[in-house]
């Protein structure tokens, strides 16, 4: 019987020890799960400046409040699906509530 430490014992044959290999690897998968959050939620902060300048520059000389209202929701709604397959799930649950709030208003809901 070898007395390798990362070999489980006969008794034990589902045990198994970490090794630093393996400790390395989960820092890494965590770091890089990190990594990729961060680009995602810089990645929907971008998309959504660049939606606000947008707005600014096309209804700033609309001569009506509805328009650039039904263009805000419309925008609300597509800006909840890119927080939801972006998996930004607190950007989602605001955005969500927002738009709750703005239909509701629209129903005559207070």
């Amino acid at each position: 019987m070898s007395d390798d430490p990362n070999q489980p014992k006969s008794q034990d044959i589902f045990a198994f020890s970490v090794t630093k290999k393996d400790a390395e690897i989960e820092r890494l998968s965590s770091q890089l799960t990190e990594e990729s959050d961060r680009r995602k939620e810089e990645r929907f902060g971008w998309i959504c400046a660049l939606l606000a300048l947008v707005n600014y520059l096309l209804l700033k000389d609309v001569g009506n409040f509805f328009t650039p209202l039904v263009v805000i929701v419309f925008e609300l709604i597509a800006l909840l699906v890119l927080a939801r397959r972006s998996g930004l799930e607190y950007v989602e649950l605001i955005i969500s509530r927002l738009i709750g709030s703005v239909t509701g208003r629209l129903n005559g809901d207070k």
